[in-house]
């Protein structure tokens, strides 16, 4: 793993000129989000919304929505996130059996895991494996609804 660190001007300066350290560039695809970059990313998800952003607390609360399923989410991000602690997540919805839950909630913490072990972040991922499970669900409430038809 590669780490890289910003040299301060200061720093700079005090090595002298002719021992000027040059701080490395990276390109920023490469860069890693910040947890504000993070939310931002996903507040124009379709059929996701993002509820609420606390910074200083690192949670959010989100809002997934697919035909007729809706779940409301809180997601905690603790300090050594995404780097060896992977969110928690809440839901605050109560409209959901819990066997459903259960399901989402396996994917959220599988996907979340996932990105953890590779020191990525995991937000954007988990939201894709919701929306992915929710249509899951809707399709196949669907299709059991079709069949007593």
């Amino acid at each position: 793993m590669l780490n890289l660190w910003d040299i301060s001007t200061e720093l700079q300066e005090s090595l002298g000129p002719s021992r000027k350290a040059s701080a490395p560039t990276t390109p920023s695809h490469l860069k890693p989000l910040t947890l504000s970059q993070e939310f931002a990313m996903i507040a124009g998800e379709p059929g996701v919304i993002l509820e609420s952003a606390d910074l200083g607390s690192r949670n959010c609360v989100i809002t997934a929505s697919y035909g007729h399923k809706h779940v409301q989410i809180k997601i905690m991000f603790p300090l050594l996130y995404p780097h060896s602690a992977p969110p928690s997540f809440e839901f605050l919805s109560r409209t959901v059996p819990t066997k459903q839950k259960a399901w989402l909630m396996e994917a959220l913490a599988s996907t979340a895991q996932q990105c953890v072990e590779a020191s990525k972040p995991c937000l954007k991922p988990c939201i894709t494996a919701l929306m992915q499970r929710l249509a899951q669900i809707v399709e196949e409430e669907v299709r059991v609804k079709n069949s007593i038809s």
